[in-house]
């Protein structure tokens, strides 16, 4: 975007790098911005898809509870369609079990005693499993699960209901 950005009229356009927090009005010469262009990717968040999807969701209703974006302002990417589909996998199942032998839970000379304590809980808690990492076989086609719309950041989640 910054390279097409360059080429243009600086009168007409221009790109503003900065934390979505340190925007202001005046930065934007008074009035709301008409366009707004975002990867939705960030780094600490990288392969939790859905998170990134919801953090981009919560910035653009951020934007506009400013008065930073109208309603009228393009949004692009303008959408994200939630997907998901029903795998099986051997491998994954044991991706997060207890690590060494008998009573020191040592494995290659380092203690995992604290972590296996916590190994028992990890279905408690949300998980990005690189998928492509294991062998699995898709046991269902990929099916929409929903979507969100950062056009129109007041519409609710839209989801779909799964048989």
């Amino acid at each position: 975007m910054a390279q097409l950005g360059n080429g243009l009229d600086p009168a007409a356009f221009e790109i503003i790098q900065c934390y979505t927090e340190q925007l202001k009005l005046d930065i934007l010469g008074g009035a709301p911005a008409d366009i707004v262009c975002c990867e939705p990717y960030y780094e600490i968040l990288e392969g939790w898809h859905l998170q990134e999807a919801l953090n981009y969701y919560y910035t653009i209703r951020f934007l506009r509870s400013r008065g930073l974006i109208s309603v009228h302002s393009i949004v692009t990417p303008a959408s994200c369609r939630i997907m998901g589909c029903i795998i099986e996998s051997r491998q994954l199942r044991s991706a997060y079990k207890a690590c060494g032998r008998g009573e020191e839970d040592s494995l290659c000379g380092f203690k995992h005693s604290f972590i296996n304590q916590l190994g028992g809980n990890f279905h408690k808690f949300d998980l990005s499993f690189p998928i492509w990492q294991y062998d699995f076989k898709e046991m269902t086609k990929p099916v929409e699960l929903g979507a969100l719309t950062y056009t129109d950041p007041s519409a609710p989640l839209s989801c779909r209901t799964c048989v």
